[in-house]
């Protein structure tokens, strides 16, 4: 984890493309007169139900999403009943097969 750290730290804190995209926008701000723009708003209830919108609306997120759910439903039978398996398959006490699945 401390190797893993150390790489990334190797990384810059902004990218030298998106440097200069904010360079001229204010750039061209300044030029205009308009008012700079805010680097951090606070974030609100208000926000937060714009983002859950957005991200109920996005079709690859929510096939992901579902899938995954699918995915774990799946598996689940397999989980519940994997100890009971194992004591009749293997011939091992509740308490061993409860042990090994966790």
């Amino acid at each position: 984890m401390f190797l893993f750290g150390i790489l990334l730290s190797l990384f810059p804190k902004t990218l030298p493309d998106a440097a200069v995209r904010k360079m001229v926008a204010n750039e061209k701000r300044r030029l205009t007169g308009a008012e700079p723009e805010k680097e951090h708003e606070k974030p609100s209830f208000k926000d937060m139900i714009a983002t859950f919108r957005r991200l109920l609306t996005n079709k690859p997120y929510m096939s992901i999403q579902i899938s995954h759910i699918i995915y774990i439903f799946g598996y689940m039978p397999y989980w519940i009943f994997m100890p009971k398996y194992i004591e009749t398959q293997y011939r091992r006490s509740a308490s061993f097969s409860s042990l090994i699945t966790g």
